[in-house]
């Protein structure tokens, strides 16, 4: 019973199942080398449960191996963004910060 994160491209979407059964998504739009996050959504069956966390953390990882920068447009990824600054403020690029509420460096 352990969560599986993947990537959907053709729905532009990270999706997170458990036991074969999808159970939440974080959707996203690719404008070239930027991932703007749009909207996580976890089935109410299964919040509470830190799978919308592993499912953000796994596509903000993703971004970073791939070498993109990230538009927090939904608002937990930026939580999870402000959470986790030094791991994750450097993908979003300096200049729109302010407008996700996120400091423009990684000291909290």
């Amino acid at each position: 019973m352990h969560p599986i994160v993947q990537q959907n491209i053709a729905l532009h979407r990270f999706e997170i199942h458990l036991d074969g059964h999808l159970i939440g998504v974080c959707d996203y739009t690719q404008h070239g080398n930027r991932l703007s996050f749009t909207h996580t959504e976890i089935e109410p069956a299964h919040g509470g449960k830190g799978y919308a966390k592993l499912l953000v953390e796994t596509a903000l990882d993703d971004a970073a191996t791939q070498h993109l920068k990230v538009a927090p447009y939904c608002s937990y990824i930026s939580k999870v963004i402000a959470d986790q600054p030094e791991k994750y403020l450097g993908l979003v690029p300096q200049e729109i910060r302010a407008q996700f509420g996120l400091p423009g460096d990684t000291k909290k």
